[in-house]
């Protein structure tokens, strides 16, 4: 998503992030090149009718879009418990079919007292 001049500009912020001399000035280049990073991926989504991907936050840049998106499930199952959890009623997300069916079924949530 980053060119080498980002990944340089990157390091430079961060080393700015640890002097309190030069903190204020690389919070707020930051926050500039964050924004920037937001609306490249937005141009980037864009141009595609539909997005499939194993990457949670392109997932959820897709839902915040509106955007048909197929998410494929990673090693560990991360992917499809949050679809479960919190995107499986947008109507433009789905899940892909074999990651579904891998992958284990989530705990009901169940609400309970405390007697002292």
């Amino acid at each position: 998503m980053y060119n080498k001049y980002e990944r340089k500009l990157i390091y430079y912020i961060s080393k700015g992030l640890k002097k309190p001399v030069s903190r204020a000035i690389s919070q707020f280049i930051w926050m500039k090149y964050s924004d920037y990073l937001v609306h490249k991926a937005v141009r980037c989504f864009s141009d595609y009718r539909m997005i499939h991907t194993s990457r949670l936050h392109g997932h959820i840049l897709s839902c915040l879009m509106a955007k048909p998106n197929l998410l494929i499930d990673n090693s560990y199952g991360k992917n499809s418990g949050y679809y479960r959890i919190w995107t499986h009623e947008v109507n433009t997300a789905n899940m892909d079919s074999s990651s579904k069916a891998s992958s284990p079924p989530v705990a009901k949530y169940r609400e309970s007292t405390a007697t002292l």
